[in-house]
């Protein structure tokens, strides 16, 4: 390990955007260490100069046995999470998914201790670093750690790593803690079945309980900002698109140096942008980034960027479709 802050990723499965994740991330912080927590199915991003471990290397300890014991399913008794490819049985409705947002934090913990790491940065792997994290570091080092997600989530700078102990541990309390997990069920039974209890629940309310000292990456201090959701405006300026994939995303622009900004929408000025959440959209939206990133010495000044959705993946889009229903009529 370096002494300089690494970035670590937690994912299960070869996701076609974790190329462009890892990429990003690596490009933008040369001198940190991208670390990707995976299984064999990512190992081989080790030849773009990341280091790889095997999540079940760091999968035991008396928390996660605490935690498998006292984990359930809160919220509607019909609950299914969709649109989510958990790469288990195909009758397991998500809960592998489920019990892994609390677990990756646990796993990311021992991970952390066992390597006798202080700090480190982290982010869901459908979100692009594209801005070198070492900037901030200074300034966002004075909190515990920083949040994501509307505040819902520890995500960006992990200062202090005994808050991360005492959040995990705060998960499995609040598992036993039945008077407040009936307050969560009671909310839950009002939305939609694919709607539980997660970890974002579980952090509003450790950081509450134990008084974190954080800081909220995604509110915009007119020089800086990490994104919350690039489908959502988050008071910038958005651009509706008329495509099979993509129906709006916020103003984005990248300069000649390769540094990206969204456009205020209060008073038109550019900020800075450290990272774009890209959770739910096509892959497309990936690599035209990407692409913006390899042409940067090509742009004069600052250059908007337009998206769309290129031949190759609307021919494998249309094929993907009429596979899924040829194999479904059979």
């Amino acid at each position: 390990m370096t002494d300089s802050i690494p970035i670590i990723f937690i994912h299960y499965g070869n996701s076609d955007y974790l190329k462009y994740t890892l990429t990003f991330a690596k490009y933008y912080n040369p001198d940190k260490e991208i670390i990707l927590l995976g299984d064999k199915k990512n190992k081989h991003f080790e030849k773009i100069g990341i280091r790889h471990y095997m999540i079940e290397d760091f999968s035991s300890s008396p928390q996660i046995k605490e935690f498998h014991r006292v984990f359930k399913v809160v919220g509607r008794d019909d609950f299914e999470m969709r649109g989510k490819d958990n790469g288990k049985s195909a009758d397991d409705k998500g809960i592998f998914w489920l019990k892994f947002v609390f677990l990756k934090m646990f796993i990311m913990y021992n991970f952390v201790k066992q390597h006798d790491i202080q700090s480190f940065w982290t982010f869901d792997t459908d979100n692009l670093v594209v801005g070198s994290l070492q900037e901030l570091e200074s300034e966002l080092s004075a909190y515990d750690n920083t949040e994501l997600n509307e505040g819902m989530s520890m995500h960006g700078l992990i200062s202090n790593i005994e808050v991360l102990g005492k959040y995990i541990n705060g998960i499995n309390e609040l598992f036993l803690d039945e008077s407040y997990l009936q307050t969560q069920r009671n909310e839950l039974l009002k939305l939609p079945r694919h709607y539980s209890y997660t970890e974002m629940r579980a952090y509003v309310e450790c950081k509450k309980r134990y008084g974190f000292k954080t800081y909220y990456l995604s509110q915009s201090n007119n020089a800086y900002v990490f994104d919350n959701k690039f489908m959502k405006s988050d008071g910038m300026q958005v651009r509706k698109y008329d495509h099979a994939v993509l129906s709006q995303i916020k103003n984005i622009f990248i300069d000649d140096e390769g540094r990206f900004f969204f456009q205020s929408s209060t008073d038109n000025h550019l900020v800075r942008v450290y990272s774009i959440d890209c959770s739910w959209l096509a892959l497309c939206v990936y690599y035209i980034l990407n692409r913006y990133r390899l042409k940067r010495n090509s742009i004069k000044g600052i250059e908007e960027i337009i998206f769309f959705e290129p031949l190759v993946f609307r021919v494998k889009r249309f094929i993907d479709f009429y596979l899924r229903k040829f194999i479904n009529h059979i």
